[in-house]
């Protein structure tokens, strides 16, 4: 075992041999402690007391690193190794920290978050060590904002664990992309798996780049308790598989979609994970994909489709909240599907009303400083109202604030004091009263909507529409709503069950019925015709096209010996018989009962019709009795 040599002064230190650990006691104006000599670049860190430069190496090469009381443990894997290197200690106990390879200028404005420094080259290298040394593990980042110029690229099994997304920003303030996973898409690029991204805000270049790329991230890849905004595109994953995303928020896209799936990725998750006010995209964004699972969460006021499903299978969507319904005339949905197959829709809740923010705060010059968030979220693009502030004011930037409390910046110069103000939104989403929360387009199938809640400013707000190629799709919505279905042969809208009332016909006064003749049967009191079916006396229109169940009874007076009725639903639009029941009535037993099944069309108009003739050749009458005189009309649930 080598001697640890023992030093006085700083400059016997710095005069000794660079190597093993070295024992600093009683030297002027400097703490006594242990420090050793460790491999690596401090340039510009060197401060003669924790770094010190040793006079024969340069501080590119190494420097004499102060050992912390709790850092500095004996141990001895092996002969000759009494102390153990910091480098060392730090990895065994799970991550590197970040701050060991920034530049020492740009430590202090990382923590108060004030520094023009980017330390992109210091992520990527404490990343790359991680990966080389141990193979894989977590790089620790702190509270503060950390600048890069550059993306960083993550390497294998190499995760980053922030202090949480109010607290570490990773920021990128130059061009391209910020923060990317995977090298390409290809049959033949490596996965990149068992990485854990975790507590941090990832915000991308306003003008270009993604904020975070995944390319083959796969199996045990987790993205959680993350904030991500801007850039082009915030989040795109390409070719994933089995990657999570959870607790996850995603704001502010300048150009495209904030979420994009694609490239044949399969069996990825979004749990709890909100899409936020894309400026000229889509929120969430799937194509391409097998089996994408979206559990809860949000995604409102983005300027396409909240979500956009296209050429996938097996989607499910569950107990999402969608908000800022487009008008139909954009030809945007809450949930655009289109070319997909096997899709739920199930729970949650659409939002068709427009939305904001009411905050307290006040203006001075650019900055505006928002102390209380009293409802919703703040954004970029929102325009600001309030008491003395100018017209046409949006917020064009971030400061501190991340939709909450905070600074932010504003386009028009003015000195606004404290009071209540309110952000809008910036498109006309669903504040015409039209737009469609689920739209089926192209072919689709096996596309199932139910179960879910609604909020709309007019009940002309489409709830469903399944398109003319469209087939095998079903829909249960509320009673009485809007939808258009343009292939009823193939697609079922149906409404919730209890909620269907059937339709109540009864007679009100006795009707002639000639023998051996044909008579339509008047009904001319109807109840529960809630949706305006009955037509005069003894027509139904359909409402929809559907399958309907048509039964009742029709007492006839005076019968004599054995009589023949003949029931038959009678369409008038076509002219033709839709089904048809025969009845042999005696005396004593003078009911007619029926009841038919099948597909009533919608523009259509039916009637019940009875064909009578018995051996005395008369005429008879109905009994004139509403308790012996009905139809009821009921779709099929």
């Amino acid at each position: 075992m080598s001697a640890v040599e023992s030093y006085s002064s700083l400059a016997a230190l710095k005069a000794g041999t660079a190597s093993g650990a070295a024992c600093l006691v009683g030297a002027s104006g400097i703490p006594d402690g242990v420090l050793f000599f460790t491999s690596g670049d401090f340039t510009d860190q060197a401060d003669n007391v924790n770094i010190v430069k040793a006079d024969s190496v340069s501080l590119t090469a190494g420097a004499w690193v102060r050992q912390a009381a709790t850092a500095v443990v004996a141990k001895y894997p092996a002969a000759g190794a009494p102390f153990l290197n910091l480098r060392d200690y730090i990895l065994d106990n799970g991550s590197y920290n970040v701050m060991g390879f920034v530049p020492q200028a740009a430590k202090s404005g990382i923590r108060d978050r004030t520094s023009t420094i980017d330390v992109d080259a210091a992520i990527q290298t404490a990343m790359e060590a991680i990966e080389g040394e141990r193979g894989g593990g977590l790089l620790w980042m702190p509270a503060g904002r950390f600048n890069i110029g550059s993306p960083v690229i993550g390497q294998q099994g190499v995760g980053i664990y922030g202090q949480g997304p109010a607290a570490t920003y990773l920021h990128n303030r130059g061009t391209g992309d910020c923060l990317v996973y995977g090298t390409g898409a290809g049959s033949g690029d490596a996965d990149f798996e068992r990485t854990l991204i975790e507590g941090l805000a990832i915000i991308g270049s306003p003008t270009s780049g993604k904020a975070f790329w995944g390319r083959k991230a796969t199996t045990m890849f987790c993205i959680r308790d993350v904030y991500i905004e801007s850039g082009n595109s915030p989040v795109v994953l390409d070719s994933c598989y089995s990657l999570m995303m959870e607790r996850v928020q995603v704001r502010g896209a300048e150009t495209g979609d904030n979420i994009v799936l694609n490239a044949i990725s399969h069996d990825v998750t979004l749990l709890q994970v909100s899409s936020q006010v894309a400026k000229a995209g889509a929120g969430i964004a799937i194509a391409g994909c097998f089996t994408p699972r979206i559990y809860g969460g949000k995604a409102e006021f983005n300027k396409h489709d909240q979500v956009r499903i296209k050429s996938c299978r097996g989607v499910t969507i569950r107990d999402m909240y969608v908000e800022g319904i487009q008008p139909s005339s954009t030809g945007y949905a809450g949930i655009g599907i289109a070319d997909a197959d096997a899709v739920i829709v199930s729970g949650g809740l659409f939002d068709a009303t427009q939305g904001g923010a009411i905050v307290t705060g006040s203006i001075s010059g650019t900055t505006l400083t928002v102390t209380e968030v009293l409802s919703g979220i703040l954004y970029r693009g929102a325009s600001l109202t309030g008491a003395g502030i100018s017209g046409g004011t949006m917020i064009t930037g971030l400061g501190t604030g991340v939709g909450k409390e905070g600074t932010y910046t504003v386009n028009n110069a003015q000195n606004v004091p404290l009071g209540t103000m309110r952000a809008h939104g910036g498109g006309p989403m669903g504040t015409d009263g039209t737009g469609t929360y689920v739209k089926v387009s192209r072919e689709s199938s096996a596309v199932s909507m139910s179960d879910y809640g609604f909020v709309s400013i007019d009940a002309s707000q489409r709830h469903v529409d399944f398109g003319a190629l469209a087939y095998a799709c079903e829909a249960r919505i509320p009673f009485g709503a809007s939808f258009a279905n343009a292939n009823p042969d193939s697609n079922f809208i149906r409404f919730r069950p209890g909620e269907d009332a059937p339709l109540l016909v009864t007679v009100s006064s006795a009707q002639a019925i000639a023998h051996n003749m044909t008579t339509t049967i008047s009904f001319n009191v109807a109840t529960k015709d809630v949706r305006n079916e009955w037509n005069g006396n003894n027509t139904f229109s359909p409402a929809v096209t559907d399958i309907y169940m048509v039964r009742g009874f029709i007492q006839l007076d005076g019968l004599v010996g054995t009589s023949q009725a003949n029931i038959i639903l009678y369409n008038v639009t076509d002219s033709e018989n839709v089904a048809q029941l025969v009845r042999y009535l005696l005396p004593v037993a003078p009911s007619v009962d029926f009841s038919f099944e099948g597909k009533l069309r919608a523009g259509k108009s039916y009637q019940i019709r009875l064909y009578y003739s018995d051996s005395a050749a008369s005429a008879r009458n109905t009994s004139g009795q509403a308790s012996s005189n009905q139809i009821s009309i009921e779709r099929v649930k």
